[in-house]
């Protein structure tokens, strides 16, 4: 076995504000690693709340998460090296525009593999709230629309007070 840890960098980006993520090696990487690395520059990433997915599978598979309301989904990447069957390519917003498109657009494991995705960081947040509401409906003891005007009241104070 290989260990990717450490390999995650914040490398300053040649096409975009602000410096991204690579993981330098692979899309193995796990998320929680690319998070790390981010919050260590005081930056921060779109990623799930696994910390065992890669960041290659989060990224091909939609890359959404807490912060997607805020910064968009993780697909929304600067460039990601492929392995095609004709060699290696890089994609970015001036080669090779289709495959890159087909990445963001959730196709990419269908023609090639993304050898390093290249992420957006974002400026460090100094709050954020995250939370999972699960509810049972099946036995139809729960009014639901109750429920989501209290959710409703909650996100109303949350804001008024921000």
């Amino acid at each position: 076995m290989i260990s990717i840890k450490g390999l995650a960098a914040l490398l300053p980006c040649p096409s975009g504000p602000g410096p991204v993520i690579s993981s330098r090696s692979n899309s193995g990487l796990s998320c929680d690693e690319a998070v790390l690395a981010a919050l260590y520059g005081r930056r921060v990433i779109v990623s799930g709340n696994n910390a065992a997915v890669s960041l290659g599978g989060h990224v091909q598979g939609g890359g959404h998460g807490p912060l997607s309301s805020t910064y968009g989904l993780a697909t929304d990447i600067y460039q990601a090296p492929v392995v095609t069957t004709k060699g290696h390519i890089l994609t970015d917003e001036t080669q090779n525009q289709d495959p890159l498109w087909a990445i963001r657009c959730g196709a990419a494991g269908q023609y090639s593999i993304v050898t390093e995705p290249v992420l957006k960081t974002y400026a460090a947040l100094t709050t954020l709230v995250n939370s999972i509401l699960s509810l049972s409906l099946a036995d139809n003891t729960v009014d639901l629309s109750s429920v989501l005007s209290d959710l409703e009241g909650i996100r109303r104070s949350a804001t008024a007070s921000s």
